[in-house]
């Protein structure tokens, strides 16, 4: 009997088993479908560009490579679209005070040359032209766009001994750019462009180092502004942002990542227009008072400039 028992146990499972194996079955399949169709789909959705793109991934020509060079330098005219408008703007028209800040005018004439170079840039690469006439005009205006740049730090590093080496230092910086332009004019065919951003590594250094003399020369007390413009321990802040910001964008660039690269080259500018915003009206920037307002600045600026920022 037990043995019966256990038998039509066993029969019964397997009874049920065969009703549930087809329904299991079907319920795989099923599955399997779906993930077919999903996979099909991503297939079918994959991303334009990848962010992560570096700038040897794709040779010279294709459309990848010019995507992605383009949005990178999108970017970089991004950051001083908003750099120019913000001075002329806030700085020029809501506050009124543009005309009274000689470094925010270096910083204008900067950002918006820069502008010019990376719209020569966006159409290099619109056009599958990454090496011709507006490679070179790239060059010269991003060089440009770095003399003004260079030259509003020299009066940051030296604060108030700056009379002794604006000269001198604008004079260094011109022939500098002169240099990088006629090397990477040589060397064009087997080199394009690597003079250039070997320049823009070492302008970014000299700008980490300014702020650093900057920011020690307002701790000890040297240098001061009106606290109701911004209070001492803010510029301090401000000054320690602007470094680490500078020091990031150093790091990022040498990856070879455009979309990153050029961005946070835009962001060095953008650090230059916030920072001079403040610097331009510090004590020794002023001509006997460092209250807003006072007496009409004479700050020098070198003789090949000055026409250049009238406001």
């Amino acid at each position: 009997m037990e043995i019966y028992a256990r038998t039509c146990r066993w029969r019964c499972r397997r009874r049920h088993i065969q009703y549930i194996e087809p329904i299991i079955l079907t319920l795989f399949y099923a599955f399997a479908i779906q993930i077919s169709l999903r996979l099909i789909q991503i297939q079918n959705t994959m991303p334009i560009l990848n962010f992560l793109t570096h700038k040897d991934d794709y040779p010279y020509g294709t459309d990848n490579r010019n995507i992605v060079f383009l949005i990178g330098h999108f970017g970089f005219w991004f950051f001083n679209f908003l750099n120019v408008s913000y001075l002329i703007l806030f700085e020029g028209f809501a506050f009124g005070r543009l005309h009274k800040n000689y470094l925010s005018k270096l910083s204008l004439l900067a950002a918006f040359t820069q502008m010019i170079s990376c719209c020569s840039s966006i159409h290099r690469y619109n056009t599958n032209d990454e090496y011709g006439f507006w490679g070179h005009f790239s060059t010269v205006a991003g060089l440009l766009a770095y003399t003004s740049f260079n030259i509003a730090f020299i009066y940051l590093c030296f604060n108030r001994n700056y009379p002794k080496f604006v000269g001198i230092g604008s004079a260094f910086w011109v022939v500098m750019d002169i240099a990088c332009f006629v090397l990477g004019y040589i060397k064009w065919e087997e080199a394009p462009f690597v003079y250039f951003r070997i320049f823009i590594g070492v302008s970014t250094v000299w700008h980490i180092i300014a702020m650093i003399s900057g920011y020690r020369a307002h701790k000890r007390g040297d240098i001061q502004i009106d606290a109701s413009i911004i209070s001492p321990g803010d510029l301090n802040k401000l000054f320690g942002v602007c470094i680490f910001l500078d020091v990031v964008a150093l790091m990022i660039a040498p990856t070879g990542l455009p979309v990153f690269t050029y961005a946070v080259t835009g962001m060095t500018f953008t650090v230059m227009t916030i920072l001079m915003v403040f610097v331009g009206r510090m004590d020794f920037m002023q001509d006997s008072s460092p209250v807003e307002g006072a007496a009409s600045e004479t700050t020098p600026s070198p003789l090949f400039i000055q026409p250049l920022i009238c406001y």
